[in-house]
């Protein structure tokens, strides 16, 4: 090893030859055809997987992106109705339908507080009324038609991912805190006794049941109670504004686009009209699918969008949903009241999902590490044939391995083994010469 000298110190440094070495594998070319036939197979193996499936077929080098946007509606257009006196009492499961009223009966008059029954609690009693039970009004103060913009039709006004268009809304007005007669029930056959909603009497002067509770009923107020069957919704245009980003580290790539879409289309994609729909509602899920597997989006979402609308209600049919607004007095009105609705409308909810497509190195690189490890799985795979597969396994590997002597035997016998180090002395001994001296004789 040389030796570089430096601040006056010697350092030694390792050959660069046995340093970088490089070190690899001694090849046999065994001259049989079957171990060569199963290595050539696994090669051509391995070319057909990873450049044929994988790449060509699977495109495994690209990156696929499944994202999820959101979705804003806004409708635009107008309506019209024709109010009329409604007798729907509430009941949902005859899938929206009038029920008719057993009879009609007066508006019921201001309630006092009445005798005890046996259990000790006082019942609910109102005076009975001074006139004969007359017929519903059948020409009630109405107007002759009634306008509806988007204030009035979409509700609630405003809603990521969804939208409200009414088709029917029946409503009660003024409804006060008394006892009052159920149209829909036969005194005494029909009547309960549930304090203290229910104290199991006839309404005085009725052959109804009485009831404690938000007077008029709902769809029993006669003139207080009307029913608007909303036209030219089918008309609104629906406006679905969708937001995609399929990369979520940079907010400056979301793309915005916007579908338009009239209601009558968008119930025509699920076989409807909406005059059928009309009087029970709907409720509609609508996806906006930029790109799919077959057909991907690239990164920048720069595709068209798929509009898909599937009918959700399935069981029970319809959509609807109640509002009531309190009251309170003002020394003409009750102390306090409300005025409850049911409006049947047409739900929309829409989602807005990607899937897209990219290169990416990672993959590509993993792709040519699969193909060189399958290549070199083909050598051990005939291997393993000409070694324990194959009778001619012994000349095989007396050809492939190298067997060395024992490595015991190459330590030289007087070399030694222990670790401690061994001083030795060493002692030179120099042998004076003796000096003779020549004498001069003289003859």
């Amino acid at each position: 090893m040389p030796i570089i000298r430096c601040f006056g110190r010697g350092f030694r440094v390792p050959d660069l030859d046995q340093l970088f070495c490089y070190e690899t594998v001694k090849l046999v070319n065994v001259l049989d055809w079957i171990p060569g036939v199963i290595y050539r197979a696994g090669i051509i193996f391995a070319c057909l997987y990873c450049l044929g499936f994988a790449l060509i077929i699977n495109q495994m080098y690209l990156r696929h992106t499944q994202a999820t946007g959101s979705v804003m509606i806004t409708a635009t257009g107008d309506a019209w109705s024709q109010p009329s006196l409604s007798t729907d009492s509430g009941d949902v499961n005859t899938g929206g339908a009038t029920r008719r009223l057993l009879a009609a009966a007066p508006t019921p008059a201001p309630f006092v507080l009445g005798g005890e029954n046996p259990g000790g609690r006082q019942l609910l009693a109102t005076k009975a009324p001074t006139s004969e039970p007359t017929a519903a009004n059948t020409a009630p103060n109405l107007p002759e038609y009634r306008y509806w913009d988007v204030h009035d039709t979409v509700n609630p006004d405003s809603e990521s991912g969804g939208i409200v268009l009414a088709t029917r809304v029946l409503s009660t007005k003024e409804q006060i805190m008394a006892p009052c007669p159920n149209k829909e029930t036969a005194c005494p056959d029909d009547c309960k006794t549930d304090l203290p909603i229910y104290p199991g009497l006839c309404y005085p002067q009725t052959d109804f049941c009485m009831e404690f509770n938000w007077c008029p009923l709902f769809g029993q107020g006669g003139e207080k109670s009307t029913e608007d069957l909303i036209e030219g919704v089918d008309d609104f245009e629906l406006d679905f504004m969708a937001t995609m980003a399929f990369d979520q580290s940079d907010l400056k790539k979301v793309v915005v686009q916007h579908v338009k879409m009239k209601v009558s289309e968008l119930l025509k994609k699920v076989g409807v009209s909406y005059a059928s729909i009309q009087s029970t509602g709907i409720t509609l899920y609508t996806r906006l699918q930029w790109g799919t597997a077959e057909s991907p989006c690239d990164s920048d979402a720069g595709c068209e969008i798929d509009m898909q609308v599937v009918r959700m209600d399935e069981n029970p049919k319809g959509f609807y949903f109640r509002q009531s607004t309190y009251y309170r007095g003002n020394g003409t009105l009750p102390k306090e009241y409300r005025d409850v609705s049911r409006t049947y409308g047409i739900r929309v909810v829409a989602s807005s999902n990607g899937y897209a497509v990219s290169f990416s190195m990672t993959n590509a690189m993993l792709q040519v590490a699969c193909a060189f490890s399958m290549f070199a799985l083909a050598y051990v795979v005939a291997d393993i044939f000409v070694v324990f597969l194959n009778t001619r396994a012994s000349k095989y590997t007396e050809l492939k391995v190298e067997e060395t002597p024992d490595i015991l035997s190459l330590i030289h016998i007087s070399e030694p083994t222990r670790l401690l180090s061994i001083s030795y002395a060493v002692f030179c001994l120099k042998k004076k010469k003796k000096k003779t001296k020549k004498k001069n004789i003289k003859r």
